[in-house]
């Protein structure tokens, strides 16, 4: 009884090897009958048509019409309704009633390389006939070049600029020149460099109040309910109104002594 059974057992192993055997001398024969040649002619005949091969529907309309020259080889179309594809179909496999499917576009969607690279086998139910090419609807065509903007280019008026002559272009202030062969125009006089010194007095004080006054909000913002940090806040506030007050004093009470003094104008004849 027991020699009988191992009998079986060796016949049974014989049965499955052979078996495997076999199912795999059918996919090293499927392999061998490479249409490399076939993909590249469609592709080849598809762009002196001039038809538009980017994109998922451009790749597919490769695919489809590999798989409908190779229909006498029961070739067709994989089902694909989720994820890349085109019309519900994979974009770059042709597959066999049996299941098995081959990878025929490398870089498809873009370079479209034409290959014939068996990747496996699916389920047969997925295999679709392959749509007549007169019947498959064109591929869009890639989106028009944007108009040119009516709006100026700023690239050019910015990318050459220092960290300090950018800010000075925002803040619309004179632009001092890097190039060593350009002499900057300095104050040539007493009254000149008076002017300058006071012109930008003027602005560092005005930017002091006026950060004075954001601090201070902020603090006074933040402060939830701490009475320490409210009056501190305040007392900054005080502070900057106070010197925002001396600010417009010494703007009037320079603009009423000479005009020019604040019209950057200023002169000192005979220095």
């Amino acid at each position: 009884m027991i020699k009988k059974t191992f009998i079986i057992s060796i016949f049974i192993l014989f049965l499955i090897l052979f078996l495997n055997l076999e199912k795999k001398a059918e996919v090293l024969a499927a392999q061998g009958d490479n249409h490399t040649d076939i993909v590249a002619s469609v592709k080849a005949q598809l762009i002196a048509e001039g038809i538009n091969l980017s994109g998922p529907c451009g790749a597919f309309q490769i695919t489809d019409r590999v798989a409908w020259q190779l229909q006498s080889e029961n070739a067709g179309i994989l089902s694909k309704p989720t994820g890349n594809n085109c019309m519900g179909y994979a974009v770059d496999i042709v597959v066999y009633s049996d299941g098995s499917h081959y990878d025929i576009l490398g870089n498809a969607e873009t370079a479209n390389n034409p290959q014939w690279v068996f990747v496996g086998s699916v389920d047969p139910n997925r295999w679709r006939s392959p749509i007549n090419p007169a019947d498959l609807p064109p591929p869009p065509e890639p989106p028009p070049p944007p108009e040119p903007s009516d709006l100026p280019d700023l690239t050019d008026s910015y990318q050459n600029l220092t960290f300090s002559q950018w800010i000075r272009k925002i803040l619309g202030l004179q632009i001092q020149p890097t190039n060593p062969n350009i002499q900057v125009e300095a104050p040539s006089d007493l009254g000149g460099l008076i002017e300058s010194i006071f012109t930008w007095a003027l602005r560092l004080v005005g930017a002091a109040i006026f950060f004075a006054f954001l601090y201070a909000g902020l603090l006074w913002f933040t402060a939830a309910g701490r009475s320490s940090q409210i009056a501190k806040a305040r007392g900054i506030m005080l502070n900057a109104l106070i010197g925002a007050i001396i600010l417009l004093a010494t703007y009037l009470i320079l603009n009423t002594i000479n005009p020019d003094l604040v019209k950057q104008s200023f002169t000192l004849p005979g220095i």
